[in-house]
């Protein structure tokens, strides 16, 4: 978490910064006195975040944002076969956008957007530990073993990297009046993620044995994972005019 704010910080840093200077040169360069330059908040899927943008003409503006987004679970005594295991679950996804809007109608907000991501935290864990002792039969012994020394997995995907983003909504990055208000409905393709599965404790004697295989298991969850190549996109924004 302490991390986490320390990026949020340098990223809110850097956005108001920058928007700062582009508004100083926005202001000596247009003689007409139309405010080009505006910041924003954004909340949605994936996340919630802040951002500057500059207008260049009636149709096109460029947007800098940053996002973060995240989530903890844990599950006890989930029933997994004919076993129960406690399982925690964590996903963060928190990048820097540079965004292109092009709005085609000098009378409506719609907008067509492009541009770039890049997810310097987009990771999901899995970790998996038993919720009881097992009873299991190896060589014709049968024997019970403590949930505490059959061990667990834990399992990670990750997706950082640079995204591209396409998308569509309503909703100028610089508003015509002082505020305004969009959203815009689009995706980023993430590719497929770096992925790990490691077990720990009796998990690693096997099939065999009644427990996890966990060859089989890590097949699988690098296939599943390796699916989950685009990430949809709902986010609204308030603009406000600077």
């Amino acid at each position: 978490m302490k991390k986490m704010i320390q990026k949020a910080s340098i990223v809110l840093f850097a956005l108001f910064t920058l928007g700062a200077s582009a508004q100083d040169q926005g202001n000596a360069l247009d003689s007409s006195g139309e405010k080009k330059n505006a910041v924003a908040a954004y909340f949605g899927l994936p996340g919630f975040g802040v951002g500057y943008a500059r207008k260049f003409t009636d149709h096109t503006a460029l947007r800098v944002a940053g996002t973060f987004a995240g989530f903890k679970r844990d599950m006890n005594d989930i029933d997994v076969g004919d076993r129960k295991i406690n399982a925690s679950a964590s996903w963060k996804f928190n990048k820097i956008d540079l965004l292109f809007d092009y709005t085609p109608f000098k009378e409506s907000s719609f907008k067509l957007v492009a541009g770039l991501a890049y997810i310097y935290n987009g990771k999901t864990t899995v970790s998996a530990v038993a919720a009881e002792d097992e009873t299991v039969t190896v060589g014709g012994i049968t024997e019970t073993i403590k949930k505490e020394d059959l061990g667990g997995v834990n399992a990670l995907a990750d997706w950082t990297g640079v995204a591209p983003y396409i998308a569509t909504g309503f909703g100028r990055a610089v508003p015509k009046n002082n505020v305004g208000f969009g959203f815009e409905l689009g995706g980023y393709f993430i590719g497929s993620p770096e992925t790990s599965y490691q077990s720990y404790g009796l998990t690693t004697v096997g099939e065999d044995a009644g427990l996890v295989n966990v060859e089989e298991e890590s097949k699988d969850f690098k296939d599943a994972v390796s699916k989950l190549k685009f990430m949809p996109s709902l986010m609204f924004h308030f603009t406000i005019k600077l």
